[in-house]
């Protein structure tokens, strides 16, 4: 098993003077594409839906959608995130990027660890 995650990251600056940053999952090897967490804001607009985080194993439990039934969070393969400094965007854009990289070596140890089998004996 080898996990890998490629992802696009595009920067631009959007009116008021704010810094957006979008990253894409653009192919995932034996982990799901969809490591971004978003908190559902219990509207019907995804668009006030805030990222959380970039996922961690244990959050391959939420859906892939929103459900404001049942819900709070939800991943996607894409999210864009706005900043009010350059300072912040950057580093944010640097912790993103080692988290994305710390949830592949995590997830593959996960899975590696699982993987195999036991011989067990009961008395």
């Amino acid at each position: 098993m080898a996990v890998s995650i490629s992802y696009d990251e595009t920067r631009q600056v959007i009116p008021g003077n704010k810094y957006e940053i979008t990253w894409e999952v653009t192919s995932a090897t034996d982990i799901p594409p969809e490591i971004f967490v978003l908190k559902a804001q219990n509207t019907d607009v995804n668009d006030s839906d805030e990222f959380s985080r970039v996922a961690q194993v244990g959050d391959f439990v939420y859906p892939t959608s929103p459900d404001p039934l049942s819900a709070v969070f939800y991943r996607q393969d894409t999210v864009t995130v706005v900043y009010d400094d350059i300072d912040t965007a950057q580093k944010q854009q640097t912790a993103i990027r080692a988290n994305i990289a710390a949830l592949a070596d995590a997830y593959e140890a996960e899975v590696t660890a699982w993987v195999g089998s036991d011989s067990i004996t009961v008395p």
